[in-house]
């Protein structure tokens, strides 16, 4: 069962650092509130509150409109 959830973690960080990637490397593609959304929300399921909640912000902060934003605000959420 460990080695099970060390994959799935490190999945996770896989798919956070390639969100990430993506951000750093194209900054005005149109898959920028995608990578907010999904590496905030691998970022909850690995913990990392604090660093989903920035993510989250982000996409909020840049993609008002965007209707993932909808979705992070419930994060954000008290």
């Amino acid at each position: 069962k460990g080695a099970v959830q060390a994959g799935f973690l490190k999945n996770r960080q896989a798919g956070i650092d390639s969100w990430q990637e993506l951000i750093r490397k194209y900054p005005l593609s149109d898959r920028v509130a995608d990578a907010y959304y999904y590496m905030g929300a691998l970022q909850w399921l690995n913990g990392q509150r604090g660093s989903a909640r920035e993510s989250f912000r982000a996409l909020v902060r840049s993609f008002p409109d965007n209707p993932l934003s909808t979705q992070a605000k419930k994060y954000l959420q008290p």
